[in-house]
């Protein structure tokens, strides 16, 4: 048979269910906060795309997405009212859906900043996921290049800064793929959160998917020191690299061979330049060269 239990006992439970309904009631509140009609309601006056939850670097943050007309002291106001357990940004997107912005190339030159020598920016891609399988916001632009280039090598923290030629700030480090030593690596590559105020477009064309390399292939690439340039592949293997100083190992390399008879493929700066076929399908990332031979790290590695 059961005994009696203490009023001790019966206040801890009844403060439990209490604590237990001030939880759900919040947790409402929050969903309801992040709610695009409700947000819209209370401020009509702002045309909103959308709000959305990110982790950028291990940091959550909110990114508020609105029209161009919208104005940021509303938009710093709401965030404020009902954003305060995260930082925010804010993108501004016209009727046509692009982002308000300066214009930049895939090809163009990317540094760290403060550094004295630069690379390329590969090209832009949307990332639905982050390394942690968290859904990332649909709004945000990633920049491809080097590890040497933006990341010097592992060196580069998450969010160092990241400027163009002239040293204007154009993006943020957000992730590298890991170099190690002794072993066979797959790819040098990293991957930058584009500023906000910048919009991406392809020079020539945007890619038309990806492929493997043949031998005898015609390819091109647009690089930001050298512009574009046709080759020819001539060989896949593996190669030895000084990156940062330091030597790695690379496997299923693509060697690659200019065909104009005045000029390389590639000379240093181009580094980070993506290696397209003639039909403007991704092959690989430039990121060596050794005599008149430029070499490309494989794209399926980037996977």
């Amino acid at each position: 048979m059961p005994g009696k239990t203490d009023k001790k006992t019966i206040s801890k439970r009844k403060a439990d269910r209490a604590a237990a309904r001030k939880a759900h009631r919040y947790r409402k509140e929050a969903v309801k906060a992040f709610s695009l009609p409700h947000i819209q309601g209370l401020y009509p006056e702002i045309e909103l795309t959308g709000v959305f939850i990110d982790e950028f670097a291990g940091e959550k943050r909110v990114v508020i997405v609105a029209h161009k007309s919208s104005d940021r002291k509303k938009l710093e106001a709401l965030a404020a009212a009902h954003f305060t357990a995260y930082p925010f940004i804010i993108h501004y997107h016209n009727h046509s859906g692009q982002a308000t912005a300066n214009t930049l190339k895939n090809g163009e030159g990317i540094m760290r900043e403060g550094s004295d020598s630069y690379g390329t920016v590969g090209g832009y891609f949307h990332i639905s996921k982050n390394q942690a399988g968290n859904p990332i916001a649909p709004d945000l632009i990633f920049g491809l290049s080097n590890n040497h280039v933006i990341g010097k090598c592992g060196a580069g923290k998450p969010k160092d800064w990241l400027t163009d030629k002239q040293n204007v700030k154009i993006g943020r480090l957000y992730t590298m793929v890991e170099l190690k030593q002794g072993v066979a690596n797959g790819i040098d590559a990293a991957l930058f959160l584009l500023e906000e105020g910048f919009t991406p477009t392809w020079n020539p064309v945007q890619p038309a998917g990806m492929t493997g390399a043949r031998v005898k292939m015609g390819v091109y690439k647009v690089g930001a020191r050298t512009g574009e340039t046709h080759g020819v592949v001539t060989g896949i293997g593996p190669l030895r690299a000084n990156l940062c100083g330091v030597d790695y190992w690379f496997e299923d390399v693509i060697a690659i061979k200019g065909i104009d008879v005045d000029s390389d493929f590639s000379e240093p700066g181009d580094s980070g330049a993506l290696v397209m076929t003639n039909n403007h399908k991704m092959l690989g990332i430039l990121f060596y060269k050794v005599g008149k031979f430029g070499y490309a790290c494989p794209v399926k590695y980037l996977a």
